[in-house]
């Protein structure tokens, strides 16, 4: 069987295939696959095939697809989302539109997020991460097909807070993300850097198969100096490669 599942914000791929399993009543030895995973603090379009539809997961990995997202200039955190530890707050006043511009139509090696899923010698690389250990970081080529700006606002870095709590209060699982320290981070700073200004960029963005989109954050960091960081992700679609 093939879903068409909407994944909300907080949950994980497997508790998406755990509510498949229960919703449908699928015997324990019935196989549920996720093509196309996503992050905890992503959300949107997830298509799930159960059975013998799971034959077919190469042709469902291997789709396009369309995401619209937040990036913020001016703070970062170590995942470049909202589950990770604020490690960059520099504010950020300046103009980063052509420099974001320059991602549309753009192939390249993109490397893997160290705090990610993939695996290195049996284990994911947020292990590593975690236990503070160096280990080379893979890169995969990728494209990003189209990259359209929508809309810019400047806020402030209470703002962005308040929204990063409000998310991470859904976050199911908490214990094995870091949730209490990461919190704690976000209120210690808030009282510091409250009217630090923020720049955040709404975008829409069609990319091939394993493009991480917090990962982009961290490719722009690399050109232009400025932290950034992103939120809000949503997979709009899939596309036939």
């Amino acid at each position: 069987m093939e879903f068409s599942f909407q994944k909300p914000l907080g949950y994980s791929t497997s508790d998406i295939e755990n509510e498949i399993r229960e919703k449908y009543k699928l015997p324990l030895d019935e196989k549920v696959a996720c093509m196309g995973k996503l992050d905890p603090m992503a959300s949107g379009n997830m298509i799930v095939l159960t059975g013998i539809k799971c034959k077919d997961t190469i042709k469902y990995r291997s789709m396009d697809k369309t995401y619209n997202f937040n990036l913020h200039t001016g703070l970062s955190t170590d995942t470049g989302d909202f589950l990770g530890l604020l490690d960059r707050i520099e504010g950020c006043v300046s103009n980063l539109d052509q420099d974001i511009s320059l991602f549309s139509g753009l192939t390249y090696s993109q490397d893997f997020p160290l705090y990610s899923a993939y695996k290195i010698k049996g284990k994911p690389l947020w292990w590593y991460a975690k236990q503070k250990l160096d280990v080379p970081i893979p890169s995969k080529k990728i494209t990003i097909y189209s990259l359209k700006i929508n809309n810019k606002t400047i806020t402030n870095f209470k703002d962005i807070t308040n929204n990063c709590l409000d998310q991470l209060s859904k976050v199911r699982h908490g214990e094995l993300f870091r949730l209490k320290e990461i919190k704690d981070l976000w209120n210690d700073k808030v009282q510091i850097y409250l009217d630090t200004p923020i720049i955040t960029y709404n975008i829409t963005a069609m990319v091939s198969s394993g493009t991480y989109i917090r990962q982009i954050a961290f490719d722009l960091m690399k050109n232009t100096q400025v932290p950034c960081m992103v939120s809000d992700i949503h997979r709009i679609s899939y596309h036939m490669a």
